[in-house]
């Protein structure tokens, strides 16, 4: 008799409370390898032109002028703010819609860090998001980190983004999408903004 059909043999021989125990058990795994949080990264580059960085980091690093630029958020609220070592540092509070389902919303605690330009360096916003939904148990981290890059002569900015992010892994595209149309948005209204302002 082949390995197999011994095998067919003893789970058919094997109680059924066992076999229930081991299909659950089994599903719960798949559920868990499906549902569990993985790290993607997106880099993006774009430049604005007629815009010194001071500018351009100016206008991003002041949280209040968000909800201009990117259009899935609701609310906010200032937790904490202040000045360490010369840099300027805040944490809030925000609700916010999913593009891909205006029904549902989400709201997250951030942190950021914003750090001059020193000689030879560029300008600098670190933040990191805790992003809920429901509850606080339900969170998924996001890291990120914009540099703002002198270009002709210093009369372009040059934008870099670096995003780190947790999505569970059958979710991946959705939350692909959702990171592109919030990225696209705020890169096309902010370049509204500033060229209103000129």
């Amino acid at each position: 008799m082949s390995p197999s059909k011994q095998l067919s043999r003893r789970w058919r021989s094997t109680s059924p409370c066992v076999r229930r125990a081991a299909l659950c058990g089994l599903a719960a795994l798949v559920v868990y390898v499906l549902m569990s949080p993985r790290a993607f990264l997106h880099v993006e580059q774009f430049t604005i032109e007629q815009a010194r960085p001071k500018d351009v980091w100016d206008f991003l690093a002041d949280f209040s002028n968000m909800p201009k630029l990117n259009p899935t958020i609701l609310d906010w609220e200032l937790l904490s703010d202040g000045n360490s070592q010369g840099h300027w540092r805040y944490s809030v509070r925000y609700t916010e819609r999913l593009s891909g389902l205006p029904s549902v919303s989400n709201y997250a605690t951030a942190h950021f860090e914003v750090i001059p330009a020193k000689s030879n360096s560029d300008y600098l916003i670190r933040s990191t998001h805790s992003t809920c939904f429901y509850t606080d148990f339900l969170c998924l981290p996001t890291a990120s980190e914009t540099r703002f890059s002198p270009l002709d002569g210093g009369m372009t900015t040059l934008c870099t983004e670096r995003i780190e992010y947790a999505c569970p892994w059958v979710m991946s595209g959705f939350c692909k999408k959702e990171v592109l149309y919030q990225r696209n948005a705020i890169r096309e209204n902010l370049k509204v903004e500033l060229y209103s302002q000129n």
